[in-house]
């Protein structure tokens, strides 16, 4: 499982930071059981309080060829995000 914390640093500093939500992706096991080398995720993003805002799905992820970062896009995507 991949789990983003979103935190808000206050004038750039780790002190009064605070929790923005947190983002996770969790691999769903059969894609990458089938090929080691794609994987399908489902993405779960979470408000402060731990209530879920919105859910998607990325299937079929080249995870050898593309990065964490573009992960982290496309499961932003496949929430509704633009």
């Amino acid at each position: 499982m991949i789990n983003i914390q979103l935190d808000m640093w206050p004038a750039g500093t780790e002190h009064g930071k605070y929790s923005l939500g947190r983002i996770t992706f969790a691999n769903d096991e059969v894609t990458t059981f089938v090929n080691p080398r794609y994987g399908s995720y489902n993405v779960t993003v979470y408000a402060t309080n731990g209530r879920v805002i919105r859910r998607g799905v990325v299937k079929n992820w080249p995870r050898v060829a593309r990065s964490r970062m573009e992960l982290l896009i496309a499961g932003l995507k496949a929430c509704g995000y633009k």
